[in-house]
């Protein structure tokens, strides 16, 4: 991720007292996070960050977000790189790796890279999926009133809406209504797209497949 986005997972290291202790220069704003024993923590946005390092642990951030043309996606190519160096220099026997790649996203359309990175690796062992809605994450805060809305999260050919009293609930797929707490409505009223993919946690359907010529 970005420098931007690095600088307050580096204050968290600096405020921890353990870690800074740690630290070979603890007042250092910029750059890695350097330990004994050359271990860094390395910012970085682009696969050759990578290059040359023993890499043990990753994560990827806003991975569906990351660049992408005709020759080259970023988040494939980043994703790529830094788990190749992760079995070449630390894999055990039986393809076990001590350390984590991990990928981090909010949803984009179902044809984004996270979405069918997932798919394929449903039957990896070594993979683990998370996929929750924020308010289901947040359920033991005790924030939300209890109260909710229904939201149809949209089908290929039926677009996203919220669902008022009186609608005809059985001409919506079971599985694509949601139950929404009304903390939320605000936010589904003013952009139900972006909505679902930041808050509910629900790819859009992306169109472009499904024409045949």
């Amino acid at each position: 991720f970005s420098q931007s986005r690095y600088k307050p997972f580096r204050e968290l290291v600096q405020a921890s007292p353990v870690l800074r202790g740690m630290l070979l220069d603890p007042k250092k704003e910029s750059g890695a996070i350097e330990f004994p024993h050359n271990i860094l923590i390395q910012a970085g946005s682009r696969f050759t960050h990578a290059l040359g390092m023993a890499v043990f642990s990753g994560l990827l951030d806003e991975a569906s977000f990351m660049q992408e043309s005709e020759n080259t996606h970023q988040a494939y190519d980043s994703y790529i790189s830094m788990s190749r160096r992760m079995k070449s220099r630390f894999m055990a026997a039986g393809g076990v790796i001590p350390g984590h790649l991990v990928l981090i996203s909010s949803k984009t359309d179902d044809n984004a890279f996270l979405e069918k990175h997932i798919e394929e690796s449903k039957n990896d062992p070594h993979f683990i999926g998370f996929d929750y809605p924020i308010w289901e994450a947040h359920k033991d805060k005790g924030i939300y009133c209890g109260e909710k809305f229904k939201v149809f999260s949209g089908t290929a050919l039926q677009s996203p809406k919220i669902l008022e009293e009186g609608d005809p609930f059985d001409k919506y797929p079971a599985d694509k209504i949601l139950d929404v707490p009304v903390e939320f409505r605000k936010e589904f009223t003013s952009n139900i797209t972006k909505a679902l993919m930041n808050l509910a946690g629900t790819t859009t359907v992306s169109m472009f497949k499904y024409i045949v010529f």
